[in-house]
């Protein structure tokens, strides 16, 4: 499987997500999608981690485009808004 690494920061989560893994499916395998769950203040990106409603975006549209599943870097600095999506969101 390919796994993208896809930190958004600025960018809007879901739209990321959609096309690192159509630009990986003419490759014709699996894809599990790794998306931001830190504050990217420190790279020059937006300070703060990454809100709920981001991560259900991120965690939605992988999903719905095709991604056999999805996690995030880094579980070192999670906060409410990347461990209550990610418990809570129905994969199938």
């Amino acid at each position: 499987a390919f796994a993208p690494m896809i930190y958004w920061s600025c960018k809007e989560p879901g739209d990321v997500a959609v096309q690192s893994v159509q630009r990986l499916s003419v490759l014709k395998r699996p894809v599990h999608v790794v998306g931001q769950g830190y504050d990217m203040a420190d790279e020059g990106g937006r300070r703060g981690l990454p809100r709920a409603a981001e991560t259900l975006r991120f965690l939605d549209a992988s999903r719905r485009a095709g991604a056999i599943g999805a996690s995030l870097w880094t579980a070192e600095e999670f906060g409410p808004g990347q461990w209550g999506p990610l418990g809570s969101y129905a994969w199938r």
